[in-house]
């Protein structure tokens, strides 16, 4: 970019600085160049291509497409440094008298090639996260015959990697709505793309990947899908000391390994660790000793896909691959063998029932026939069994594990394996003023008043 350029750009910006959220600061680096001399040297350096904030190659994008009676229009949106949604390109146009007598579905799908033809050098080389209120690409690829308009354009779209996501971020969607209602002029023609080889299915490999280490052994886990869903776990203890985030990479690189035996030629790679899937996307840099090594050989093997993503999520939706890992290092395999096989068989009853014999009820086989009062003592117990993983006080956690409910009544788990029965604070009355009247007879130990 040369300085005449650049005066033209920030022309341009400054018409709209009114609807841009501190503006100034954020062409701060750029001011700069725009106060050199004819006799200085214009050199744009990385600080000032970091003002623009392009998009990062091999991050997933999301698409948000919405289609009114009249128009069409995407949002084509990709998380920056900071996790927050930041748009890429939107752009909106109306329908030819032809597309008007469309049905809802075919306007999305029109969209949809629109946004491809406008947009393949952005969503060609990443995963593209389709966002809108209908699976568009569950239509198009189920059809029993592929003809017509909707077969050409699924002729067409075939190069590309779609993932549908539920329609879920109303600012997105919004701006897609909006600009469907306030489309721009004169854009009504359709453009023609190349298409490349068809495959009626989804076309990309699902891997997540998770590192375990311990003070005794470590572990790698990895969890891959087929694009035709069929999913295999994969456990590997690591002989070997290593820190975590070199397990991690270890379970990276072993599953790269494996997708390519798999013939997997388009992948999309989850981890919950966000030093590796940072490193690996260019927001951070690797500068550790212990994992420069890891970081060149993880980029190796990636770029022996045609196509590789890389994407953050939180552990819960890792917890496959972290309890493969979690195995793998806590499984003790002897020097002499290099694996061990481990059976994992369902069982549909349990073993008393197979017997022809009653099961005690656990804790947690609880009903809501419980009559419980804010009020009673047993009600933070019974709302805990009720519901153990949602926020209860810490002094109640921990007792109501000795407790459970059995034939809508609480009781409480003795020591010597009886059941205790839990009355409450009028029960208890009844049964104190009962005991004193000698209906019960002498007073007894505390055993035999069980």
């Amino acid at each position: 970019m040369t300085k005449k350029e650049l005066q033209s750009f920030l022309d341009k910006v400054n018409f709209l600085r009114r609807f841009v959220s501190n503006l100034a600061g954020k062409i701060w680096p750029l001011t700069p160049l725009l106060k050199l001399k004819d006799t200085e040297r214009f050199v744009w350096g990385a600080e000032h291509q970091a003002a623009l904030m392009p998009p990062k190659r091999g991050k997933p994008f999301r698409l948000y497409i919405s289609a009114s009676e009249g128009s069409i229009g995407y949002l084509l949106a990709q998380n920056n440094e900071s996790e927050r949604e930041q748009a890429v390109h939107y752009l909106s146009r109306t329908l030819n008298v032809v597309e008007l007598n469309y049905s809802p579905i075919e306007k999305l799908c029109l969209t949809l090639y629109f946004a491809a033809t406008k947009l393949r050098h952005y969503m060609l080389p990443s995963v593209v996260q389709i966002i809108s209120k209908t699976d568009l690409i569950k239509y198009m690829l189920t059809r029993p015959i592929i003809r017509g308009r909707i077969g050409k354009w699924t002729m067409a779209l075939s190069e590309f990697t779609f993932q549908y996501v539920a329609q879920k971020s109303v600012k997105g969607q919004a701006l897609a709505d909006f600009l469907a209602h306030h489309p721009a002029q004169g854009q009504e023609e359709e453009l023609e793309v190349e298409i490349g080889m068809a495959r009626m299915e989804k076309n990309y490999w699902t891997m997540y990947f998770d590192g375990s280490s311990t003070e005794a052994r470590f572990g790698a886990g990895v969890v891959i899908q087929s694009p035709q869903g069929q999913r295999w776990q994969f456990a590997f203890q690591l002989d070997f000391k290593c820190t975590n985030n070199q397990a991690e990479y270890e379970a990276l690189i072993i599953g790269h390994e494996i997708l390519k035996e798999m013939k997997a030629t388009r992948v999309l790679v989850y981890g919950d660790s966000q030093l590796v899937i940072n490193q690996l996307t260019g927001e951070y840099q690797c500068t550790s000793e212990n994992l420069i090594m890891y970081y060149v050989t993880a980029l190796n093997t990636s770029d022996e896909f045609s196509r590789i993503s890389f994407e953050h999520v939180p552990r819960a939706k890792n917890r496959e691959a972290n309890e493969m890992a979690q195995v793998a290092s806590g499984v003790n395999i002897p020097d002499s063998d290099h694996d061990r096989v481990i059976r994992i068989k369902r069982r549909t009853l349990p073993a008393l029932a197979e017997r022809g014999m009653t099961t005690q009820v656990s804790s947690f086989e609880i009903t809501d026939e419980v009559n419980t009062a804010e009020t009673d003592w047993r009600y933070p117990v019974v709302k805990y069994l009720h519901d153990p993983s949602g926020s209860h006080e810490r002094t109640t956690r921990f007792p109501a594990r000795c407790y459970l409910i059995y034939h809508n009544e609480l009781y409480r788990k003795g020591l010597d394996g009886l059941l205790l029965l839990c009355p409450s604070a009028e029960d208890i009355k009844v049964i104190m003023t009962e005991s004193h009247e000698g209906i019960c007879g002498t007073h007894q130990s505390g055993v035999k008043m069980r």
